[in-house]
């Protein structure tokens, strides 16, 4: 029997969106049809322990704002409740769209280390902040996320958000993409990053594939993988219900091979325009031993 397990761990997952209500998303008539995007995408959420936030954001007066977060968890209740407040939310005709204030608020008390944030940050258009203080604050982004399961959307509600500097500063950034579109019902495709098995009692058996666990909607998405070291490689991967199967290419003589081998591979995925793959490299711990247990090899 091939014994293997991911190191995946039921994490806590917390969504934040930060709403942009300057009064150009009336001008604009984007306020309604991005709200309604907003909710539709609430309400998809199915995990109830999920955390939600929605932070709207807006200046008067030119002055910084303090941001005020409605939170819920992801229960009928909870969604209800959020829903209710964000229909309630009336943009002022003298406000004015500053961005560094709400990624300074994500930074210094949104993000959750302890399980996996997704940030949306949504905006009709340009910052009208007189300093370039957005654009140092995102350049931060990957020096404090890109090793952290931390991943942040900018999404451009129309054209009139597009910035060639901060759209560079994105693309250069890790855990971090650019959207155009107001709909943010984003599909978030994530595997976990590593899972182990030990190919010595399976050999003989012709066991040769791993099941990765995955999270998000796999239908019409296609995936592809590619990577070996010394002892091990891959040959196919395909979609196994909420799992990824990964098929391998293992040793016929173990005599040589270590007792433990990382074979780091690199995953593609072939989706739709909003299908996003948040974890493309997986490293697959191979060990070579005797087991005498079928209980699972943690790392």
């Amino acid at each position: 029997m091939l014994i293997c397990v991911a190191s995946f761990i039921e994490a806590k997952e917390r969504r934040v969106y930060y709403l942009d209500c300057s009064y150009s998303m009336i001008i604009n008539k984007l306020w309604t049809p991005v709200c309604n995007n907003l909710i539709t995408a609430i309400n998809n959420i199915e995990d109830e322990t999920t955390e939600l936030f929605v932070v709207p954001f807006a200046v008067d007066n030119q002055h910084h704002q303090n941001l005020t977060a409605y939170s819920a968890k992801a229960t009928e209740e909870g969604k209800k409740d959020l829903i209710s407040k964000i229909q309630a939310i009336k943009p002022s005709k003298t406000s004015m769209t500053y961005h560094s204030d709400p990624l300074q608020d994500f930074y210094n008390k949104r993000s959750n280390f302890d399980g996996i944030t997704y940030m949306f940050f949504m905006t009709d258009g340009q910052n009208e902040e007189k300093s370039n203080s957005f654009q140092h604050l995102l350049q931060e982004w990957t020096n404090r996320y890109g090793n952290q399961n931390v991943y942040g959307f900018y999404v451009m509600l129309n054209q009139d958000a597009k910035n060639p500097a901060v759209e560079e500063i994105i693309t250069a950034s890790e855990h971090l993409w650019l959207v155009e579109t107001a709909d943010v019902n984003i599909n978030l495709v994530r595997p976990d990053n590593s899972i182990s098995f030990n190919v010595r009692d399976n050999l003989k058996k012709h066991i040769r594939y791993v099941d990765l666990p995955i999270s998000g909607k796999l239908t019409n998405i296609k995936f592809s993988i590619s990577g070996n070291s010394e002892n091990y490689s891959v040959d196919k991967v395909v979609v196994n219900g909420d799992k990824l199967r990964i098929f391998l290419n293992l040793p016929t003589v173990l005599s040589t091979v270590p007792e433990k081998e990382i074979c780091t591979v690199n995953l593609q995925m072939n989706g739709g325009e909003y299908d996003f793959l948040l974890v493309d490299k997986i490293n697959i711990i191979c060990y070579n031993k005797k087991m005498n247990t079928v209980n699972p090899i943690f790392e």
